[in-house]
């Protein structure tokens, strides 16, 4: 897996690494191979939510940038499903 960092717009590391197979999040030595094509990753210090697609490298321009930010709407839903599930995806 690549070991070039994928930063936030706010200058945050997001990943420690990013290709088309997964992830690896910042200080795992194991990376998280995809399960879904709408997988996210959200920022530690601002909390911009990304998808993970749009960070790859292979990306195009306009789709390696930030996305904008989820509304509250959004990050809330995605807070109840993570404490519904703290277990992680199986």
């Amino acid at each position: 897996m690549d070991t070039e960092p994928v930063y936030c717009s706010c200058g945050a590391v997001l990943l420690d690494a990013a290709t088309t197979t997964g992830v690896k999040p910042v200080g795992s030595a194991r990376p998280i191979v995809f399960r879904r094509k709408t997988d996210f990753v959200i920022c530690p210090e601002c909390m911009t939510v990304y998808r993970v697609r749009s960070l790859l490298k292979d990306s195009p321009a306009e789709d390696s940038r930030a996305e904008r930010p989820f509304d509250a709407d959004v990050i809330e839903k995605l807070e109840k499903l993570a404490a519904e599930h703290p277990e992680g995806p199986e």
